[in-house]
Order: structure tokens, then C-alpha cells, then sequence
């Protein structure tokens, strides 16, 4: 493109000749063609000059003309497919980035996403990656482009002339370096503006969550200060991006006009004194008119990328968040579930108070097995530790005698389904919220699932059955019909260990009822471990360990663990007197 648009730009200056001179003896016939201002000019004159025998400077001029236009063709056909060939590489690009991101993001363990602003993460994956991509890919057209269409262009120029075009050298410098202290000024504020943003959205996206909560408590003008607080601090730092971005362009525009003054001014005595050809000057002004927009566009690049910058350092420093918990290379498949579970002397923190002290216990296969205690003993914290969401700060817990760090970790979880007491449901069907991680299941396989789970008959009742929308984190379903589809989950699952984490706590009596039978049938076959409240759902275990500040104080069965009179016989007695 920038070949074709050079050379056809060096055509005006032959063109001009036959305007203001008539016809010219310069062409030279067989003459080695070569990329410069005199042999394009002799080799295009003697292309025509049959022309120019036989039809005069008329027919010389429309074949000049032509040829022109259709270099000018040329050139931007090429354009054309460099733009289809951008714009894949574009998308294609932007595509991959947010796919890593998003990879990167699933990767991290929880106690980095537990830390993290859910507006910020949501920000850095969604609009950071379009920043990156507005600010610095859309940029690589111009820097990638432009300095072969520059290169060419004051090619031409030097061969006109050397000591004009030197002061073009010496301006248009001066203003790049303006421009890239007014860009790298810009990344300061485009990165707290994207903090700012990131808080914006995260109210946004808490309000939206807890709204029943913000209009039961009228907290609707609270909240919004808060929101337009943010939204206040962002549209502070937007506007003086955009005070700055507005400024490179006025400067880069009367950087050109200055540079133009100063070659009509030095041009024109050239002229005067005979040292450059009136024709040749005025297509030195065309070409040079061809510089400037490229210029200008290269330098608002660097402004732009350095926007893109203050993104993508917030995207990377995500992405470069060291991920702990991982397999190595000596990482082996658990193939199976065959003798026991155990925590050996495990203790965790998650900050500097410890959660866990010491903990011992052991889970036999097809046991039932039940952490009960008051609320931050370290029950729920012993499940996260066995499936691995946090690593153990001393002792460990084994799988069949193997320290579970040595599993890979999707097997070790693939032996694994957990039903929590806030069921985790996504705004998709009822069948595919079932089916969750088990995408290849049949429709059969979901329905049985459903019936283990005491959930079929209400799923049949709702709109469309297992193809009804269930709405964000299942808010058109009860709390009791919620829990049924995160056990049927489970289920389908098909995992030998089953992990319960206050299933039922939060139902009502007749919810907790259903719920419970649907359990009773699915720990029939597994090896179950229940975290609960209500001792009642666990009169029947094997075992009941007991925990109080991060320890196990009791064990037993209920029978045992009544007529010691310890902690659990306390806190049957204060169930007892709440009933």
C-alpha cells in the first residue's frame, strides 16, 4: 500500500511538468527502473511518450492520469486487505488474552479470590481486556503501517532535498517527545481510573445481589451515595484522561502547521534561488501533506497504548498471581476410593488466628461421619482443606495413605461432590444446573438423578420442567427445591465421597424433611461427612467428632457422646430447650 500510494504521488511531478513546460526530451529508453524521484519520472515519461507522439500532452496527460488512479487503486486494495488482515489478527488476539484471563482467573486458589474485589475481577476480565484492546491492538495498525508509508515518503523527499527535509527532522521530534510525556502521564490516570471503575461496578454488582436486603432495610439512598461516590471519582479521573488524549491532538496538529511554514518559507527560497524545481517543490508539498497524517496517527498511538498499558498491568498482575495450589510433576491419578480418609495432626490459619490445632481424624469407606460444634470451630474449614481449596499449614490429610498433595487435584476433587447449605446454582435450566460439570450426561441419567433427590415431581410442576430458566443463583426456586437440585448435582455426580456442609440448616421444618430423605438415599452408598447444627440429622452416624477452638474434644456415637456429658451433650440440651 505504501509503495503503490508513493509512487503514484511521484507521478505528480512529471504531471506537472507537461502542464507547465510541454513536452520534455527526458525519457530514456531501457533505463534500469529504480525507487527514485528521477528514475520513476524518466521511466513514467517514456511509458507515455508514444503517447505523447502521437496525441500530443492531452493524451500524454489522461495516460498520466490513469495511471495514476490506478496505483491509486492498487494502493488501496492493498489497504483494504491489510485492514481484513487487522481486524482477524484483532479479534483473534483479544479473543485469546480474555480466554487466558479467564483460565488464569479459574486457576487461582481461593484464598486469592477470596481477597479480591468480585468488581474488580470482573472489571480486569471485561472491560481491561477491551481497553487493551481499544488502546493497543487497534494501535498496531498505525505503528506496524505507518513508518513504511513515512520511510517511503521522506525517501522521496531527501532525494529533492536533503537540507529541507533535515528540517523536518529536527521539528517533528520534538513534538513525538511531547506527545509521549503527555501518553505516559495518561497511564497513571487510566490505571486509578480503572480501580475506581472496578469499585463502581462491585456496588453495582453487591446491590444487584443483595437488593431485597437494601429495600427491606430502606438502605436504596445509602447504597446510591456509595455508588455515586465511585461513579463520581471515575468520571474525576475519565475526564482528565480525556483532557490529556484532546491535548496530543491540537499539539500534533500545529506541530504540522509549524513544519509546514517553515517548508514553504526554506522550500520557497530554494525555489528562488533555482536549487529546486518549482514542480518538483510543489510535489515535495504533497508528499509531505502524505507524512503528517501518518505521523500524527503514529504519536496519538503511543498515547493510546499507553492507556492500554495502565489495563494491561492491572490484567497481569492478575495473571501473574502465583497459583499454590497445583499438581507437579510427580502429581499421580486417584484412581480410587478404597480405605479411609484421615487428618493427621492438621492445623490451618487463614491470617494469623489459627482456625485448626492439631486435628485428628479418621473416615473409614462407607462410613457416615458427622463435625459438629459451635459456629468457627473449623468444621467447614476441615471440608475445604479435603478437597483441597486451602493446604493444610502443618500435619496432612491422606487419601488410602497417600498425602492428598501428591493426587493431582482434579482427581482428588472428581471423588468428591459437596452440597452446601447456600446452594450455588447458576442462571441457566433446571437439567443444566444438574448436569453441572458432567456435561456429557443423558437426559435419562438427570431425570433418575432428580428422582434420588426427591426433586423430580417439582421440577415436572414448573413451566417448562428440567427446561425451565431458574434465574440468578435460583431465585425463582424455594430454598427446599434449591438444595434438592445441588443434591441431585451431587448425585449424578456419582463421586464415593460425599460432603455435606449444613445441607439443611437453613430449611424450614417441612423443606429440611424432603431434603433429608433425599440425603438418607444418597448416603446410603457413599462414605459421608457431615458438617451440622441440628445434631438431630445425625443421631445415626458412625462417628460424631466433636470440635471447640480448632480441636477435637469428643468422639462417638450419639449413644457415647450423651452420657459423657461433655461439649455435644450441651449443646443437645440447649437444641432440646430451642425445639
Amino acid at each position: 500500500m505504501a509503495l503503490f500510494s508513493g509512487v503514484s504521488i511521484a507521478l505528480i511531478d512529471p504531471v506537472l511538468e507537461l502542464l507547465f513546460f510541454g513536452e520534455q526530451d527526458t525519457a530514456v529508453a531501457g533505463a534500469e527502473v529504480k525507487l527514485n524521484i528521477n528514475s520513476i519520472k524518466h521511466t513514467a515519461i517514456y511509458l507515455v511518450s508514444d503517447v505523447l507522439k502521437a496525441e500530443g500532452l492531452r493524451g500524454a496527460l489522461l495516460i498520466f492520469i490513469l495511471i495514476i488512479v490506478g496505483l491509486n487503486l492498487l494502493g488501496n486494495a492493498f489497504r483494504y486487505l491489510s485492514n481484513v488482515f487487522m481486524a482477524r489478527l484483532r479479534t483473534k488476539s483479544i479473543y485469546d488474552f480474555r480466554k487466558d484471563v479467564m483460565d488464569s482467573l479459574l486457576s487461582k486458589q481461593l484464598s486469592f479470590i477470596d481477597k479480591q474485589r468480585k468488581g474488580d475481577l470482573i472489571t480486569k476480565v471485561t472491560i481491561d481486556v477491551d481497553e487493551v484492546d481499544r488502546s493497543i491492538v487497534s494501535s498496531m495498525h498505525a505503528i506496524f503501517k505507518n513508518p513504511f508509508q513515512m520511510g517511503l515518503f521522506l525517501t522521496f523527499m531527501l532525494q529533492y532535498s536533503a537540507s529541507l527535509t533535515g528540517i523536518i527532522f529536527l521539528i517533528l521530534p520534538i513534538s513525538a517527545i511531547v506527545i509521549s510525556y503527555i501518553g505516559k502521564s495518561l497511564r497513571k490516570n487510566a490505571r486509578d481510573g480503572q480501580d475506581a471503575l472496578s469499585k463502581m461496578i462491585g456496588t453495582l454488582e453487591e446491590s444487584v445481589g443483595g437488593m431485597r436486603v437494601i429495600k427491606a432495610f430502606g438502605a436504596e439512598g445509602y447504597i446510591g451515595s456509595i455508588f455515586n461516590r465511585f461513579s463520581n471519582s471515575y468520571r474525576r479521573l475519565f475526564n482528565k484522561q480525556l483532557l490529556k488524549i484532546y491535548l496530543a491532538g491540537p499539539f500534533s496538529e500545529t506541530s504540522g502547521v509549524i513544519a509546514i511554514a517553515f517548508v514553504l518559507w526554506f522550500g520557497g527560497n530554494l525555489v528562488f534561488e533555482g536549487k529546486l524545481e518549482p514542480t518538483g517543490f510543489m510535489t515535495y508539498i504533497f508528499m509531505f501533506f502524505q507524512t503528517i497524517q501518518p505521523a500524527k496517527e503514529f504519536s496519538s498511538s503511543f498515547s493510546k497504548v499507553n492507556k492500554g498499558i495502565a489495563s494491561g498491568e492491572r490484567v497481569f498482575a492478575l495473571m501473574d498471581e502465583e497459583v499454590h495450589i497445583k499438581d507437579t510433576s510427580d502429581s499421580k491419578e486417584l484412581e480410587s476410593f478404597e480405605e479411609s480418609i484421615r487428618f493427621e495432626d492438621v492445623s490451618f490459619q487463614y491470617e494469623k488466628d489459627p482456625v485448626l490445632q492439631g486435628v485428628t481424624f479418621e473416615l473409614k469407606k462407607g462410613g457416615f461421619y458427622a463435625l459438629v460444634g459451635p459456629s468457627g470451630c473449623g468444621k467447614s474449614t476441615s471440608i475445604e482443606l479435603l478437597l483441597r481449596f486451602y493446604d493444610a499449614v502443618k500435619g496432612r490429610i491422606a487419601i488410602d495413605g497417600v498425602d492428598i498433595k501428591d493426587y493431582k487435584v482434579s482427581s482428588l476433587r472428581d471423588k468428591m461432590a459437596i452440597v452446601t447449605q447456600d446452594p450455588i446454582l447458576f442462571n441457566d435450566t433446571v437439567g443444566k444446573n444438574i448436569s453441572f460439570g458432567v456435561q456429557e450426561a443423558s437426559q435419562d441419567e438427570v431425570v433418575e438423578a432428580a428422582k434420588v433427590a426427591n426433586a423430580h415431581e417439582f421440577i415436572q410442576a414448573l413451566p417448562n420442567g428440567y427446561d425451565t430458566e431458574i434465574g440468578d443463583r435460583g431465585i425463582l426456586l424455594s430454598g427446599g427445591q434449591r438444595q434438592r437440585l445441588s443434591i441431585a448435582r451431587a448425585v449424578l455426580k456419582g463421586a464415593p465421597i460425599l460432603l455435606l456442609d449444613e445441607a439443611t440448616s437453613s430449611l424450614d421444618a417441612e423443606s429440611e424433611r424432603e431434603v433429608q430423605k433425599a440425603l438418607d438415599k444418597v448416603m446410603k452408598t457413599k462414605t459421608s461427612l457431615v458438617v451440622a447444627h441440628r445434631l438431630s440429622t445425625i443421631q445415626h452416624a458412625d462417628c460424631i467428632y466433636v470440635m471447640n477452638h480448632g480441636k477435637v474434644i469428643e468422639k462417638g456415637t450419639h449413644t457415647e457422646l450423651l452420657e459423657t456429658q461433655g461439649l455435644y451433650w450441651k449443646l443437645s440440651e440447649i437444641q432440646k430447650l430451642n425445639s
